[in-house]
């Protein structure tokens, strides 16, 4: 059965970067990071009598995209 307590997110932030390059009018590339200080998202959970509490952590770490595009 569920309590129904109240829930908060911790303070959270996370760094992001992106670069787009055109090689040539028609050719582009690409590289995107995020959260490439590995911050990690936590939830609280309130109770009465103790306080916040932790409930869930998500770690999802750093993640990178490269890319390149074409027009014709």
């Amino acid at each position: 059965m569920p309590l129904g307590l109240p829930l908060w997110t911790a303070d959270y932030g996370q760094l992001d970067v992106g670069v787009k390059y055109a090689i040539t009018e028609n050719f582009k590339i690409g590289f995107e990071g995020q959260n490439l200080t590995d911050s990690v998202y936590k939830q609280l959970m309130q109770q009465h009598s103790i306080g916040l509490m932790g409930r869930t952590w998500f770690a999802s770490g750093p993640r990178y995209t490269v890319s390149a595009s074409v027009t014709y």
